[in-house]
């Protein structure tokens, strides 16, 4: 996982996260580095900032399609992204 070190996130994050998930996220974020760094390069290029927790407490996140992403947030991007940079389970309530 270190692929995620490009997002701010130090050694002690990645153990941190790593305690935290089970093995299914884990093997998820191993397997498939591109498609976590193709929805973390959109989220951060909309203005989203929570890596960490998102990591943490949304890795569900990872097993949609990223035109699935794009398409529940681009209904209010401005509001969402200032909703889940404060609480990630934030999520959840648009369907995400």
């Amino acid at each position: 996982m270190k692929y995620l070190k490009k997002y701010g996130l130090s050694f002690e994050d990645l153990k941190e996260i790593e305690s935290v998930l089970d093995d299914m996220d884990l093997n998820l974020l191993y397997v498939n580095e591109d498609k976590v760094i193709s929805i973390l390069d959109y989220l951060i290029s909309i203005g989203f900032t929570n890596v960490k927790e998102l990591l943490m407490h949304k890795t569900n996140l990872f097993y949609i399609r990223l035109s699935v992403i794009k398409e529940r947030i681009s209904k209010d991007k401005e509001n969402i992204i200032k909703e889940i940079n404060n609480d990630v389970e934030y999520l959840d309530r648009i369907g995400l």
